[in-house]
């Protein structure tokens, strides 16, 4: 297996955020939000462009959840 070093110039180039806004918007199922997103497509691209390539980019918070698996008798 080959080792590939400085992989993080190729994150952050324009073609790969603009594919990666298109996949996310084709994959969400709320279309209003959707629509409301791709309304500020430039503004959102460019603010995680120049995020990613100063790398002041910061990972949001999660929301933990548990699921349970109910077993029914009988």
């Amino acid at each position: 297996m080959k080792r590939k070093n400085n992989l993080y110039s190729n994150v952050y180039k324009f073609d790969h955020i603009e594919k990666c806004f298109d996949e996310i918007c084709r994959n969400t199922k709320n279309k209003n939000k959707v629509s409301q997103f791709k309304e500020f497509k430039a503004i959102y691209i460019s603010r995680v462009y120049h995020e990613l390539k100063n790398k002041t980019y910061q990972v949001g918070s999660f929301h933990v959840f548990y699921l349970y698996d109910l077993k029914r008798e009988g």
